[in-house]
Parts: structure tokens; sequence; C-alpha cells
């Protein structure tokens, strides 16, 4: 069975503790169900005893969002097409835990700090009534599905299989495909990751000093090896390559910044070959081809994925920009 499904666990409850952090609230469900009528706002994490959890294992498992599990919450994207764009303004959101049921993606994370405590549905910006569903921002009242069998007949899956992400809820952004509802929030227009020469000017240039990206760069404070930059860019649906390949470039970017040495050709063979894996390659194109717009990325790429304060570690990238690979000299 494939590993990205979770049912393949003979007990999944350990598994998913570790990916959901603490504290969480399990709920019971019938296998196959999304859930009922049936009352669980009486739950509390100290109900999760030894005997409670052993029994989850048998159906559907659902986690109770918002103040119940500590702030812990579902963006949940309805449509495939909605994820790219998402992840394009928001590329920290690539290494949290992210399920999936029968379309889209739900993407779990755990905000510390103030966050909507009501559930909204999110809405696409085409106007339609009848076309506008986007998906939902899960919180407090509202419960998802992460284990277990789906009404259509097909398990839940994990999409990335790692841990939910601590993070504020102002870090997240919304792309313009998706119309923001909440009070405060931030919007990011489509393509503001294309090209970075209208952002460089708005970042202070100076060591010693406090610099605040822009919006469009979320706060990656995480990044610490190639592998990392290789997570962050690697493409989640077809036609987002050169995207994909536009945000490895300032990946290694951040590296630079943050000190670290790494091997740009390391990076690309090795986002070649996961990217491959994914079948998200054009079949008309070969590696030489992506080869050589990793390259032109890597020229057009000015600043880092970034972290919220970069400071004299942003200096040093600017005094000392990402290297062109020597293969580069074998293919001009």
């Amino acid at each position: 069975m494939d590993e990205g499904n979770p049912n393949f666990i003979t007990d999944p409850v350990p598994e998913l503790q570790r990916l959901l952090g603490s504290p969480v609230v399990f709920l019971r469900w019938p296998r196959g169900v999304k859930g009922s009528p049936k009352p669980w706002g009486h739950l509390k994490f100290t109900d999760m005893t030894p005997d409670y959890l052993a029994n989850l294992k048998h159906g559907n498992i659902g986690v109770a969002l918002g103040e119940k599990s500590g702030g812990l919450c579902a963006i949940d994207l309805d449509f495939d097409d909605l994820i790219e764009p998402f992840l394009r303004v928001n590329p920290m959101l690539a290494n949290t835990l992210q399920t999936r049921g029968a379309r889209g993606s739900v993407f779990w994370v755990r905000f510390r700090g103030e966050y909507p405590q009501k559930t909204t549905k999110l809405k696409t910006q085409s106007g339609d009534p009848a076309d506008e569903h986007a998906g939902e921002f899960r919180s407090s009242g509202s419960q998802s599905i992460i284990w277990g069998r789906h009404p259509k007949g097909h398990d839940y899956q994990f999409v990335v299989r790692k841990p939910a992400l601590v993070i504020e809820f102002n870090q997240i952004h919304w792309p313009e495909e998706i119309r923001c509802l909440f009070k405060s929030c931030t919007y990011v227009a489509d393509g503001a990751d294309v090209t970075d020469e209208t952002h460089e000017a708005e970042v202070a240039d100076g060591a010693g000093t406090d610099v605040v990206l822009p919006q469009a760069h979320l706060y990656i404070t995480s990044m610490a090896s190639v592998e990392d930059a290789v997570a962050y860019s690697l493409p989640t649906r077809l036609h987002n390559n050169d995207s994909c390949l536009f945000n490895l470039a300032r990946g290694l970017l951040t590296l630079t910044a943050n000190g670290l040495k790494y091997d740009s050709d390391q990076a690309f063979e090795l986002w070649y070959a996961q990217a491959k894996s994914r079948t998200f390659l054009k079949p008309e194109e070969t590696k030489d081809d992506y080869y050589l717009k990793f390259l032109n990325a890597c020229e057009r790429a000015k600043v880092p994925l970034g972290s919220k304060q970069v400071g004299e570690a942003w200096h040093r990238a600017k005094q000392k920009p990402l290297p062109i690979p020597p293969k580069a000299l074998a293919i001009a």
C-alpha cells in the first residue's frame, strides 16, 4: 500500500500525535463518514485516555480544531488548481502536514497568539455565486477528518508527512485566486515571485539593521540545507516547474544569507529527481532543458525566501551572490 496513505499503519494514533503535536482532541467516527450529528463538543484533551485512543483505529478519525486542540487549525482548499497559487505565496507551508480526501488538500497548522476563532468559508475571485466556493479555514467549533475512508470509497492520504508548523496567523498570505474574508489578513497578488526586481528596492540594504522582507516572501527560519531548499520548491501540479525552479534559486539564496555552504549542481539534481518522481515534469523537455531553466532562475533571483529579520545575513547575501554552477560553462 502506498505509504502516502495513512491507513497502511496498524495503529495510526502515535503517528497522528507526532504529526499534529499536543494538545489535540481526536474524534471517533464510523468508517467512511465525515461526521454525524452525534455531539462531540464536550470532549477535551483530558478525555484522550489510552482506552479512548485505542478505539480510534477502528473507524475514521477526526480532529477537533481551534481552541480545543490548542490553536490547531486546518486550511482546506477544495480544488487542485488552488494549491500551487496558495503555496506560491506561502512557500513555508510546503513543509507542514498536508492531507487529501477526494480533491484539493488540507494544510494543518498550529497558531500561536491570536487567530480567527470562527470557521470561515474561502471564496474564489470569480464573482459567480455558483462557482465561488474555494474551501474553508477551519477553526473552533469545526473538525476535519485526517484518517480513514472517504465517503467516495478511497482512503485519506498524506500529501506531506511532516509535523504541523507552529506559526502566527498573520504569516498566512492569500493569493489573488482566493478572496480574503478575514478582518485582518494579507493579500498577495499572483506572480509576486515571478521576478524580484520589483521587490528589491523595498528591502533595506545594510548590515546591523532589522530588515523585513516584502509580504510575498514568507518568513522561513528553518531552512538549513539543500534538502530544505528543494523541499520548499517541489512542484505540486503540472505546468508550474518554472516558478518552482525560481523558488529553488531563492531558497539557495536563503542558505547563502544564513552563511551556509551548498552545491548548486547537487541542489538541481535532487530537485530534478524528486520532481520527476512526482510525474510533474513535461515529457517533451529533457533534463538539460530544466537545468538551463535553473541557471536562468539563478540569474533572475535577487531576494531569498527569507526570514522575518535578516539583517546582516541579507547584507552578506548581497555581497556574495549565488554562484553559477560549473556545469553552466559546459552547456554554454
